[in-house]
């Protein structure tokens, strides 16, 4: 991680979203989520990315053997102890994304929430192959992000979330190409402030969609969010794509 995405993530991730076991919107999303997929219990899934592991738990808890892997080990500590808390057996695996130490084991791999952080465009278009790589020939990888194209039409310089005991003050600005922006984070409460900063790429569906291609994933599908849906730029809050890989084993590479 750089020290952005080291300290956000290690550090005030869990401040602002600290969510807990999966409630039952989550548990519907994972059974959509492993629809898409085509995958059910007794198959193997990766979860890229599974910060705190709300969505890896309710993929365990429909019968799937899933592993979470993620860079925070802050993160990757929360999940497993979501898991005992809920006796789960899920495989937490501490790793970058960049560099997934599978190579097609997976009956399906999902990223959710967790795609876009790294602010060289290489580095994205690496761990997708990554996530390519990891999958069986002919799985699917199920990608959700937020919609670039909204946040642009919608933009928000300001921001303010009140949280249990701090208020959180966010300031935002776009890059000078339009395709990514960056927050500045303020946690104001009794004992002061505490400052951190957030990178997100921007991406449109048509953009994820080619990137999945270069990795050798087919675009089967784009969802509006987690339902059957269909995506629209001007209104969906987030772009789930549906890839497959192509059938013979060294497609992508």
């Amino acid at each position: 991680m750089n020290e952005w995405t080291k300290r956000y993530f290690d550090e005030a991730y869990l401040r602002r979203w600290h969510l807990g076991q999966p409630d039952e919107r989550i548990q519907k999303n994972a059974v959509f989520l492993l629809e898409q997929l085509g995958i059910g219990q007794g198959n193997a899934l990766l979860d890229v990315g599974c910060g705190q592991g709300r969505y890896s738990l309710a993929f365990a808890k429909s019968g799937v053997k899933v592993t979470g892997l993620d860079a925070s080990h802050v993160l990757i500590s929360e999940a497993k102890r979501l898991a005992q808390e809920m006796g789960l057996s899920v495989d937490w695996v501490l790793g970058d994304m960049r560099k997934i130490p599978f190579q097609s084991q997976f009956d399906g791999v999902t990223s959710i929430d967790a795609f876009g952080f790294f602010e060289d465009d290489s580095d994205n278009q690496k761990a997708l192959l990554q996530m390519a790589e990891a999958l069986k020939p002919e799985a699917r990888l199920v990608m959700a992000i937020v919609n670039g194209v909204r946040i642009l039409n919608n933009f928000r310089q300001f921001d303010r979330e009140e949280r249990k005991g701090f208020t959180i003050k966010i300031k935002r600005h776009l890059l000078s190409n339009r395709k990514a922006m960056r927050e500045s984070l303020c946690f104001i409460d009794s004992d002061g402030e505490s400052r951190y900063e957030r990178y997100q790429r921007l991406f449109s569906a048509e953009e994820l969609s080619e990137l999945a291609k270069s990795a050798g994933l087919l675009t089967r599908d784009v969802f509006g969010g987690f339902s059957a849906v269909q995506f629209d730029p001007d209104l969906s809050e987030k772009i789930v794509l549906v890839a497959e890989k192509a059938g013979n084993a060294a497609g992508g590479r």
